[in-house]
């Protein structure tokens, strides 16, 4: 049932049919749930199959450009956009590294804010060089990057040991559908964790935020 309603999904937002993407997606959600972060795979299977599809040639950048904002609008469209809980953790990093697929970042940034994390967006399509500049500038301490394409998630081991030379004890949390495809990427390249979805990275960041006190 999920594989249909994700193939329906990929197709609407590849003809940019906004009415159609937000019936399928508002169809899929459970009635009895207020919870958002179970629908995670639908939208972010949908944009990595019409990310492959780029790759392969089947669709043209700006259709991925175009499916990506219309993603955006359902996440603010159905995410809540005011943060009630108002305790400030953190603060956490956010990054799409040398990508320009925002929309798990921007599905991660919201689920962290709505645990009541301290997020600051470095944006998207960030070079390696920026990054560590950002790093070392702000000395942060816990780094969430976010990946769509392979070679994007491989520059994320040339990052990790740039920072490792500058001494910076940053905790680098990766995600993205090259760590789900390769479950032992995140060892690859040098990373302290992984989360195969936005809301499975809370307990991740609780963790480590704790072994900092």
């Amino acid at each position: 049932m999920q594989e249909q309603v994700i193939s329906d999904l990929t197709q609407a937002l590849i003809n940019l049919d906004i009415d159609l993407v937000k019936n399928i997606f508002k169809a899929s959600l459970s009635p009895n749930s207020s919870e958002f972060s179970g629908n995670e795979r639908i939208l972010i299977e949908s944009q990595k199959r019409i990310g492959d599809l780029w790759e392969t040639g089947d669709v043209a950048l700006s259709q991925v450009y175009m499916a990506g904002m219309l993603c955006n609008d359902i996440l603010d469209e159905f995410l809540p956009n005011n943060f009630t809980n108002q305790t400030k953790k953190g603060p956490i990093y956010v990054v799409v590294l040398e990508d320009y697929h925002f929309l798990g970042a921007k599905m991660l940034i919201s689920i962290l804010k709505l645990s009541g994390y301290n997020v600051i967006d470095y944006g998207i399509g960030v070079s390696v060089e920026n990054l560590v500049q950002y790093v070392q500038r702000d000395r942060c301490e816990i780094l969430m990057i976010s990946t769509l394409m392979l070679h994007s998630a491989l520059k994320i081991e040339l990052l990790i040991k740039k920072l490792k030379d500058l001494q910076l004890k940053t905790r680098v949390i990766v995600g993205g559908a090259p760590f789900n495809i390769d479950p032992k990427l995140w060892l690859k390249v040098g990373a302290n964790a992984t989360a195969s979805t936005a809301s499975k990275s809370i307990p991740i960041v609780e963790k480590f935020l704790e072994e900092q006190q």
